[in-house]
């Protein structure tokens, strides 16, 4: 396809005349060599049989096929444009160079493929083919060797530069005439001139651009022999890595280096001698550009045993580990792999080979019999270890151990253990209530720091010898109680907005103890206040403006807490304003209904008593509206909703003497289908920290019809009950579905279960709720074994309505995530596709093909080839400060994305994240989905 499409524009080249002259080149003509380089390799073609045409004008859809030529492009994914269709000449070409941001449109859909090309325009694209495009951004300032300089635009300044330097383009009578028209002669000698640049010629350029060089791993640790791979990167101000080789050097040891086009790095692998420490040292030749990487050496010298029991009770196996000690005595950490002999000699002799991992491997040897064993150990050009132990029939007798019979909260003290006979053993210390004393690690001497705990108590602590050879022994000891706690005023009634005062009082009346009290919100979330005594009472000043019953519970170290909590009881103020909300949502699966609730309102939201009346008028709803015009007193259902088909509209709800209340309602045909279009992920900080109504007003103009708001952790439990309380009726107000986004880590699966169904099951006064639930599986715990309870309760709690959506890895990351192990249970995978994975630029082919990949192999992996997948794109910096910077995503990345999410069948995208899309990306995502 692609040479008919040329063949429409040049004469077909023949055999031989790749070598031949043409009428219109003289031999002696500037561009002769080029033009006989460019026409015998078919990067460029006749004009017409024998003439080439030097002078003529080149197109940029030309250009585009020689570019595609010349670099060996292939035909890769592009963006597409308006004006190029398969029967443009260069088309496939035009997609191709335009995916590599080697050519960018004239417009947002436009390509101008007739249009031509000026010098200017010519010195970006060949500083981009010469991979210096951060290099010409940096060097914009730079002052030039033309007379015209001034005349040239700013946005190509640096890339003149650049061009320049590397005498690719060059002026004529002390000008470099920016908007002279590009010529087949020019753009011959551009090919052949770009093809015979070398690794040190671009970097030379690149390298005036540099600011710092970065150099590791960092603080490498390796045994003598071992080879090391090191690696360099050379980054401009921005923290760009420009394509610079560097230099290297070590005072000792063996070096190799080459430089890395993919990674744009310098890879060196080091070799060093002896034991020691070894700075090698990276350069930026011809800058004062130098880092260094110390690269300690340990020789290994010896093996040794760790703590093990010189005395061992039948039936029990020894256990311990085997080190490879380096010259400190220490284990070497740089040890791996190490084959490691084991000769166990006495009454049961065995013997076994361990390898070693970070200078240690554990061993075990069982059914050992009665009587005397030597353990021996032994590994090439290493020093043996032996250990001499014993094997008895009966315990030799019982441990004795002596601690303090009490600890004060925070008051430590020491548990001392005497072995009989002067044997000493390894012990283990166990407590039965570890909060209310802690155990420090001890060792085989037999001494432990006891700490104690926060609340009054007794705990059980046991000592055992490691082997058994002895009996164990076991104490109390009792955190005492210090005093009492109590509220003086259990309870109290204060008006939403105003500041009541809770007292909690300590008997014996202290000073400086620190009390926490917890407050239990009507949603259920929590809050914690922190107050030292004075003279006994710690005072709480709560100002809370959610009308509700609170509940409140005190804790102070080494005071009992008191039998009953206390409560406060907010009422809401004076009616200020009328309020109505979708109930539990505006934003509904097929078949759902929804109660329209309407009151009059204090300036915080709260419900007050007080009739009013109300009509209800529909526009263009999908689905059945049911009005209950009439008066009204308090918080009210005002009219019913039952979502039909697909679509949307909008109620208009009127109460005499305020402004008409306009809500928009969303008919969605499934659960995944919420996830539809494009959503964006804000963090805890992006949306609490934001007006509700500007930050809505803006997803609403920018099209986003669905928000992530994380609201929970595995950590910090759920903590955004008290913003969800007046977001929530906003967002579907507007229209959009608000998904709470949870983070488990499954490091303590009943815990995050209860943490995921307290978010499900999370609803405001009003009665409304979030429309499902994200769960973030990111954790080291994540398996089959632990997500699937996990899934199976959480789906059980969001019902038939509302979708799970699975926020996993990317398989191209985790194949090995269990994606099977959730489909039954999960509506919806929104997999992490953060492809801006490496400190380099991506082209529109190679993010297309990522997330294309995702879906794919998602729905593979799941074994539901019709699997709802909703992509998570990157709209994020990894390496910048605050998410942003040199490594954000282009809007030529964005698009690629979201054209792949759906030309695979993606229910939608959505970018990851409001407060770090940059400009560029914001751009993309406003248009996107539909039209991206």
């Amino acid at each position: 396809m692609l040479l008919a499409a040329v063949g429409l524009f040049f004469w077909p080249l023949t055999k031989g005349e790749a070598q031949a002259s043409f009428q219109d080149v003289s031999p002696g003509a500037w561009y002769a060599g080029a033009v006989q380089y460019v026409t015998s390799r078919g990067i460029m073609h006749p004009a017409a049989p024998g003439r080439f045409d030097p002078g003529a004008p080149v197109t940029r859809g030309e250009l585009a096929g020689i570019l595609d030529r010349a670099l060996n492009l292939g035909q890769q994914i592009g963006p597409r444009f308006s004006d190029v269709t398969s029967a443009t000449p260069n088309y496939q070409a035009i997609e191709t160079v335009a995916g590599d941001a080697l050519m960018r449109g004239t417009g947002p859909d436009t390509f101008d493929p007739g249009g031509l090309f000026d010098r200017a325009q010519a010195a970006v694209v060949f500083a981009k083919a010469a991979g210096l495009e951060a290099a010409a951004a940096d060097l914009a300032q730079a002052a030039l060797p033309y007379g015209d300089a001034a005349r040239i635009p700013s946005w190509a300044a640096g890339a003149v530069q650049v061009t320049t330097s590397l005498g690719l383009l060059q002026g004529w009578g002390g000008a470099f005439h920016p908007d002279g028209v590009l010529t087949r002669a020019e753009v011959a000698v551009l090919v052949q001139k770009l093809a015979a640049l070398t690794p040190t010629q671009v970097g030379r350029a690149a390298a005036a651009a540099a600011t710092r060089v970065t150099a590791g791993p960092a603080g490498v640790t390796v045994n003598a022999g071992q080879p090391v791979r090191l690696w360099a990167l050379v980054q401009d101000a921005h923290g760009f890595v420009l394509p610079v080789p560097v230099s290297w050097a070590a005072p000792g040891g063996q070096l190799q280096s080459s430089y890395d086009p993919a990674l744009t790095a310098t890879v060196a692998h080091f070799t060093p001698g002896a034991g020691g420490s070894f700075p090698v040292t990276v350069t930026v030749p011809g800058t004062h550009l130098s880092a260094t990487v110390q690269v300690a050496v340990h020789q290994p010298t010896s093996l040794a045993f760790g703590a093990l029991p010189a005395v061992l009770l039948e039936g029990h196996s020894l256990r311990g580990q085997v080190q490879v000690l380096g010259a400190s005595g220490q284990p070497d950490p740089a040890d791996n792999g190490r084959s490691v002999a084991l000769s166990l000699q006495g009454p049961a002799a065995q013997t076994a080979t361990v390898q070693d991992q970070g200078g240690s491997a554990s061993f075990s040897f069982a059914g050992l019999t009665t009587g005397s064993y030597t353990l021996t150990a032994t590994a090439a050009g290493l020093t043996e270890a032996s250990f001499n132990f014993r094997v008895v029939g009966q315990p030799l007798g019982t441990l004795t151990a002596t601690a303090p019979p009490q600890l004060s909260a925070g008051a430590t003290g020491s548990l001392r253990v005497t072995e009989p006979g002067g044997v000493s053993v390894p012990l283990v210390v166990y407590s039965t209530a570890s909060g209310v004393v802690q155990v420090a690690a001890g060792t085989a001497s037999g001494s432990w720091q006891l700490t104690g705990g926060a609340q009054p108590g007794t705990a059980q602590l046991v000592i055992t010898a490691v082997g058994g050879a002895f009996e164990p022994d076991d104490l109390t000891v009792t955190n005492p109680v210090l005093g009492r706690m109590s509220f003086p005023v259990p309870s109290a009634v204060a008006t939403a907005g105003s500041t009541q005062t809770v007292p909690v009082d300590l008997s014996g009346s202290p000073s400086g103890v620190p009390v926490t009290l917890t407050v239990t919100a009507p949603g259920g979330w929590q809050q914690q206040f922190t107050a030292d005594t004075v003279s006994g009472t710690a005072s709480f000043p709560l100002q809370e403006t959610l009308a509700g019953s609170y509940g409140l519970q005190a804790t102070a170290p080494g005071y009992a807490a008191p039998s009953a909590g206390a409560s406060l009881t907010v009422q809401p103020g004076p009616a200020v304003g009328f309020q109505t909300e979708l109930a539990p949502s505006g934003v509904l699966v097929s078949g759902e209904k929804a109660q329209i609730r309407a009151s009059l309102v204090d300036r915080y939201g709260n419900p007050v008593p007080g009739s009013f009346q109300v009509g209800v008028q529909a526009a263009g709803l999908p689905g059945v509206l049911t009005p209950q015009d009439g008066s009204y007193g308090g918080l009210s259902t005002v009219a019913t909703f039952t979502a039909g088909s697909p679509g949307e509209g909008s109620v208009t709800v009127t109460a005499p003497g305020y402004a008409p209340v306009v809500l928009r309602v969303r008919a969605v045909a499934s659960p995944a289908a919420i996830t539809a279009g494009k959503g964006m992920w804000l963090m805890y900080a992006d949306w609490k920290g934001n007006a509700p109504g500007e930050l809505l007003a803006q997803a609403k103009a920018d099209g986003i019809r669905y928000l992530y708001l994380e609201v929970a952790t595995s950590r910090d439990g759920f903590y955004g009950g008290p913003a969800l309380e007046s977001f929530l009726a906003q967002a579907h107000a507007q229209g959009i579905a608000v998904l709470a986004w949870v983070y488990a880590d499954l490091t303590n699966p009943a815990a995050d279960t209860a943490l995921a169904r307290q978010a499900a099951s999370f609803t405001t006064p009003w009665g409304v709720r979030a429309d499902g639930v994200a769960a973030d599986l990111e954790g080291n715990q994540i398996t089959a074994q632990t997500v699937t309870p996990y899934a199976q309760v959480l789906a059980a709690s969001l019902g038939s309505e509302r979708p799970l959506v699975a926020v996993t890895y990317p398989p191209q990351m985790r194949p090995n995530f269990p994606f099977a192990a959730l489909a039954p249970y999960t509506q919806v995978f929104a997999p992490m596709d953060y492809w801006h994975a490496v400190q380099a630029g991506y082209s529109y082919q190679q993010v297309y093909q990522y997330v294309a990949d995702s879906v794919s192999q998602i729905r593979s992996l799941s074994g539901d080839p019709t699997l709802p997948v909703s992509i998570a794109a990157q709209a994020y910096d990894m390496y910048g400060n605050g998410a942003t910077g040199a490594y954000s995503p282009t809007g030529l990345e964005e698009r690629a994305a979201v054209r792949a999410a759906r030309a695979a069948g993606a229910e939608g995208i959505s970018f990851y994240r409001w407060g770090t899309a940059s400009s560029a990306e914001w751009s993309v995502i406003a248009t996107a989905w539909p039209g991206g």
